[in-house]
């Protein structure tokens, strides 16, 4: 034992029970409906849901995965074409040019 150190050990806090899920969801439900806000966003979020019952999950899916598809290569084709790194600024060959009289890009190294 340190010679600095209290001898005593100190208290361990008494821990309360935690609520049954029941309760938690009952607790939630009152706190929901004592705040506005809260209410409001539930009522948008059940009108978006109602609104997209009638369109099939597979189309729901199938058109995010497209969009992330299309997002992605637009990404990737703005990325390469405007941020392109020079790997050598000091050495620049005419490939790199291609025919260019400018050449933009970040010089990494």
């Amino acid at each position: 034992m340190w010679p600095w150190s209290s001898s005593k050990t100190p208290p361990i806090p008494e821990q309360k029970p935690e609520p049954e899920p029941v309760q938690k969801i009952e607790q939630f439900k009152k706190e929901l409906a004592s705040n506005p806000q809260l209410a409001q966003a539930q009522a948008a979020l059940s009108e978006a849901e109602t609104a997209l019952e009638p369109v099939p999950r597979l189309v729901l899916v199938a058109g995010s995965l497209a969009l992330g598809g299309v997002l992605t290569t637009v990404f990737i084709r703005f990325h390469g074409h405007r941020f392109s790194r020079l790997q050598n600024g000091e050495w620049v060959t005419p490939d790199w040019l291609n025919g260019k009289r400018w050449v933009k890009g970040v010089v990494v190294r």
